[in-house]
């Protein structure tokens, strides 16, 4: 499993761009920009209906947290191959994955990341977010990136397959 989930980013200053790419934070956030812009959509989720016991987990804390870690490592992987792919169509806000409290990210067993594909409140980038060319690239970039991602993580052999060995 992959969660992805694709924004357009918006601030005050119109002259901002580039695109990023975000993963959970258990702690602090990486970066002001992280911090404000996971403030901005945890509200956001909240506006929408998304309840505190939609986002609890009954069980041992520090299994959740061993489960997490492991989770935001694949993420953080799968957010720089995602990275590498936009920096080849346009601006890069952060070079690095930047990591925040998201809400939307925090399911403890499935890889997630948050892609700010550029600025909406940029007249330059608007036009591009608007345009068919731009996001077919945008889309084709993640597909390529989602691609790569399960055929280094796809194990080799199916779940609920028996392997046999032959016997001597």
């Amino acid at each position: 499993d992959l969660f992805i989930s694709v924004h357009a980013d918006a601030a005050r200053n119109r002259e901002a761009r580039g695109s990023s790419v975000y993963c959970l934070s258990l702690g602090e956030a990486s970066s002001v920009a992280a911090k404000i812009l996971a403030q901005n959509e945890n509200l956001a989720d909240i506006v929408g209906g998304a309840r505190d016991a939609d986002m609890k987990e009954e069980t041992n804390p520090i299994l959740i947290n061993m489960c997490q870690t492991n989770t935001i490592n694949v993420s953080k992987a799968f957010g720089m191959s995602v990275l590498w792919e936009l920096d080849h169509i346009g601006e890069l806000k952060f070079d690095r994955v930047q990591e925040a409290p998201f809400r939307v990210l925090k399911m403890p067993e499935i890889p997630a990341v948050l892609i700010e594909t550029a600025y909406i409140s940029n007249p330059d980038e608007e036009k591009l977010l608007c345009s068919a060319p731009f996001q077919k690239k945008v889309s084709d970039t993640i597909s390529r990136s989602v691609v790569q991602f399960f055929l280094k993580e796809a194990p080799v052999t199916p779940p609920g397959v028996l392997v046999q060995r032959e016997s001597p």
